[in-house]
């Protein structure tokens, strides 16, 4: 296979700058597929004409990325270290593998040591993407712990109160039983007061009892 150095820097919607190489003679069928976007064809043309070389994983790589298989396209962008390939491009694009699994630590591992090697706007853009990325879940996890808090404040403020509400309800029994209580506590405050006004006025009334007559002493006996 014969190959040539392409470097082609695109811009995604989803904000990611890719960087990379694209290798092959312009006239080669593996090319014109590629350029045609079909990737699945460059794909199996790359497949049946393998060989060992960094180029060649690389190439390899960056149509996995196109195919949206990016844990393929991660494997073999480790593989295209050596001789043909730009290292600073190699690592961007294995950044942005990652970022695209949503490993970011990775990503901001591989697009740090990319920015060694050469300082480039979109590389540094990417990274701020992906330390962002990172930061989000952690600010996502603590909101849903204070949402649960708060959550859980509110369910035992609901508990507490119908819980107070519960004990100021009674039952129709209990409601008869405490007006019963109410009306013998009233009957027994009148009869209270009415005996208080007769001793004021001494109108006790007077029990006679009934005297047994004794027998009579002079009685004979037989």
């Amino acid at each position: 296979m014969f190959f040539t150095k392409v470097v082609l820097f695109l811009l995604f919607v989803t904000s990611i700058s890719e960087a990379g190489l694209f290798d092959f003679l312009k006239n080669s069928t593996i090319y014109k597929s590629y350029e045609a976007r079909d990737y699945n064809t460059t794909k199996d043309l790359l497949l049946t004409e393998h060989e060992d070389s960094a180029v060649y994983y690389y190439d390899l790589a960056n149509t996995y990325y196109k195919l949206g298989r990016f844990k393929e396209a991660i494997i073999y962008y480790k593989r295209a270290f050596g001789e043909g390939v730009d290292e600073h491009n190699r690592l961007h694009n294995l950044g942005n593998s990652y970022f695209r699994t949503k490993e970011y630590k990775w990503a901001i591992i591989a697009y740090t040591y990319a920015l060694k090697l050469k300082e480039d706007a979109d590389t540094q853009h990417n990274l701020e993407l992906a330390k962002n990325a990172l930061k989000k879940p952690k600010q996502q996890k603590e909101s849903n712990r204070e949402k649960r808090r708060e959550k859980s404040k509110k369910d035992a403020q609901k508990k507490s109160k119908k819980e107070q509400n519960k004990a100021r309800k009674l039952t129709k029994k209990e409601l008869k039983a405490l007006k019963d209580l109410k009306k013998k506590m009233q009957q027994k405050e009148e009869i209270k007061r009415m005996l208080q006004r007769n001793l004021k006025e001494k109108r006790v009334p007077v029990i006679m009892y009934p005297i047994n007559q004794k027998e009579s002493d002079d009685k004979q006996p037989w």
